[in-house]
């Protein structure tokens, strides 16, 4: 079978050093300094101040994270290329593994079920015996009775049922464990408590009505009037311009 992706990546030179700019690291002391002496906003002139120190730290800490982008976008750019170069490698070998997998598995099943019958098959016919055997020691007991007869009583041995013929897979080369899964089979059936609230539909009505949910908040509601168990609030955010 020929391979058809080739087995080689050919590394960039990146150099030997990344570090975080010393210009960078004085404008974060900057901006430190500035930001460390914001306490309390409590008029405009201090909210101005806060607004300017919240906009030079956001900046500063943006400015760090394009250059973090810029150092890591090679090394993404390699392990993309590793990645398929790896997983061109292993396509056949992990289809192989899934098709045998599933030979296996069900040959699994199917030996485990038929040594669960056997068992229980075993279990059933060890207790019928034992239930005879009373029955007729039983029997014997009550006719030795009539006939005046003080016997002693005799100790019921149950006979042993055959060692079982089903055995259930095993190899040295697998693991064989079982495992209980689950799939959704009536979602009208689920009990509420396992239902999880799609907080993307929500997010995308929340978008798309945001105007309407804040005048109407704004004007005295609510909230709670738009999507039923869901409570909508304004809330205020400040960022900085970075």
């Amino acid at each position: 079978m020929a391979t058809t992706t080739a087995a080689l990546v050919r590394l960039p030179d990146l150099g030997r050093e990344i570090c975080v700019p010393q210009e960078w690291l004085e404008q974060k002391e900057k901006a430190l300094a500035l930001a460390v002496g914001i306490m309390a906003v409590s008029d405009a002139e201090t909210f101005d101040l806060a607004s300017a120190a919240l906009g030079r730290v956001t900046k500063v800490s943006g400015d760090l994270e394009k250059e973090r982008t810029k150092f890591g976008k090679p090394f993404l750019a390699i392990q993309r290329a590793i990645k398929e170069m790896c997983d061109g490698q292993r396509d056949t070998l992990e289809a192989e593994k899934t098709r045998i997998k599933a030979l296996c598995n069900d040959y699994a099943e199917a030996q485990r079920i038929k040594a669960r019958e056997e068992q229980r098959a075993r279990e059933a016919a060890e207790r019928e015996a034992a239930a005879k055997l009373f029955a007729e020691q039983e029997s014997k007991r009550k006719a030795e009775e009539l006939l005046g007869l003080d016997a002693a009583p005799e100790e019921i041995i149950v006979p042993t049922a055959p060692p079982p013929v089903v055995q259930e897979a095993r190899s040295r080369d697998s693991r064989v464990t079982t495992k209980v899964i689950w799939h959704e089979e009536d979602t009208d059936a689920i009990p509420f408590a396992f239902l999880m609230l799609d907080t993307r539909k929500v997010n995308e009505f929340m978008r798309e009505h945001k105007d309407e949910i804040q005048k109407g908040i704004d004007n005295g509601g609510d909230g709670r009037e738009y999507i039923s168990g869901i409570l909508f609030k304004v809330i205020t955010d400040v960022s900085g311009k970075g």
